[in-house]
């Protein structure tokens, strides 16, 4: 039997698509046997985790997001599905926090084990998940340190220019003050050696300034 060049397109077309089902599938460590269990996941910010993203416990993959929701009220919040596969068990004491992996930044929830506690989490069981950093807001608060340090360092330039002047318009009175101390010191030294020679003075002095 003679088959067109239409049919042998798409006999080709179809085993492509069939090895990259396979490959996909291989490369995903995916299974429609593959049994598990789902939890959730509540958080304020996902920073930019979507559906599909990985899910590690201590580094290693157990599972994935399979839905996120939004949940309305006095604050909103992100309520995310995840599916773990039944070998792995995570403790009701687990914190979840979002994570960035690799160079591509691909977003991921860690799930880390506190060594806190023995009950594990069942199907269903919530978990309130632990707040990325705001990175935005650590370099606000960066910039506004730096812009006081800069001010800091602007003062004290000012003030040492300032010191450095009175210093230069004072020149001649400090300089008499320290040539006043230097001759109090001489005096006093010289005074203090005459009496340690004659200390009679000392109490000569003292029995006149009684007899005045």
């Amino acid at each position: 039997m003679k088959i067109n060049n239409e049919t042998k397109i798409g006999i080709m077309v179809t085993i492509c698509l069939i090895a990259l089902g396979a490959l996909t599938c291989k490369v995903g460590d995916f299974s429609l046997n593959k049994k598990g269990y789902e939890i959730k996941a509540e958080f304020i910010n996902i920073d930019g985790v979507e559906t599909n993203a990985p899910v590690r416990l201590n580094g290693l993959e157990i599972g994935k997001v399979t839905d996120i929701e939004i949940i309305y009220g006095d604050q909103t919040k992100m309520l995310l599905t995840i599916w773990i596969d039944e070998t792995a068990k995570v403790k009701d004491q687990v914190k979840a926090s979002v994570k960035t992996m690799g160079l591509m930044g691909e977003k991921y929830i860690a799930l880390t084990d506190s060594g806190e506690g023995d009950v594990y989490l069942e199907k269903d069981s919530l978990v309130i998940g632990q707040e990325p950093l705001d990175i935005d807001a650590l370099m606000a608060k960066g910039d506004v340190i730096a812009d006081n340090v800069n001010l800091a360092l602007e003062n004290i330039v000012e003030i040492t220019d300032n010191v450095k002047e009175r210093l230069a318009l004072n020149k001649e009175s400090i300089d008499q003050i320290i040539e006043n101390l230097k001759y109090v010191s001489e005096n006093f030294e010289e005074l203090s050696g005459d009496l340690k020679r004659n200390p009679w003075k000392l109490l000569f002095r003292t029995k006149e300034k009684k007899e005045e």
